[in-house]
Parts: structure tokens; C-alpha cells; sequence
């Protein structure tokens, strides 16, 4: 999986393990430097290797969870990793289309650690 957007998690104190056989990853971020030059500097979600919009996370998405395990496919596990610094707005338009998707296990992904007193 080639990340295309930058990827600065914030902390948690309270972290686990996700399991990944049943796992959809969705990332949000500005994208990497190496890609500013050609999709600016604005916010962007990517789900497998490849940006998408938000018109077309459900596609996107439908499509990650036809590529799991036929039985793991209505227990999907949506993990969002998205970087500290992205606006609230793509986070609320990310949600809104998993919950029309009935998409509902939600998991936002953190690094170890305390944002206190960094």
C-alpha cells in the first residue's frame, strides 16, 4: 500500500491491535510532499493506493469490501487513519457516507503515546 497523504497520527494512551482480515483502511491527509505539486495542498482521502473523493468513497469502499473474505464481509471493520493536522469537515463527509453504507464499526487509528506535554 503506497500512502499518498501524510500520515502524522495523534496519540492515545488506550490503544490495541486491529485485526486485518477484516479491515478497510481509510487515510486522510494533505498530501505527501512529494505530491503537492500535483494534487495541491488541500485535504484528500485515499483508500487502497489511490485518491478518491468523497462522491466516490462509497464505491471505493463497496469495492475494498468485496476484496475480503466472503464471510468477513458483513462484520467490515472501518480503520481511519488520519493525520493530526486534517480538517474536521473530511472526517464528518467520511462518516456520513459509512454510515449510508451502514458501514458502522468505526475504528480511528492512533500512535502510542500522550499528546500531553509533548
Amino acid at each position: 500500500n503506497n500512502l499518498l497523504v501524510k500520515n502524522e497520527l495523534p496519540k492515545a494512551d488506550q490503544v490495541e491491535k486491529l485485526k486485518k482480515d477484516r479491515s478497510v483502511y481509510i487515510f486522510a491527509g494533505k498530501p505527501s510532499a512529494r505530491y503537492t505539486d500535483k494534487y495541491g495542498k488541500e485535504g484528500k482521502i485515499q483508500i487502497g493506493d489511490k485518491y478518491t473523493d468523497v462522491s466516490n468513497v462509497k464505491f471505493a469502499l463497496t469495492e475494498a469490501r468485496q476484496k475480503l473474505l466472503p464471510e468477513l464481509q458483513d462484520k467490515v471493520m472501518v480503520a481511519l487513519k488520519v493525520d493530526k493536522e486534517t480538517n474536521t469537515g473530511l472526517v464528518t463527509d467520511i462518516k456520513q457516507e459509512l454510515r449510508e453504507l451502514n458501514m458502522l464499526k468505526l475504528i480511528y487509528i492512533a500512535a502510542p503515546g500522550t499528546e500531553i506535554g509533548k
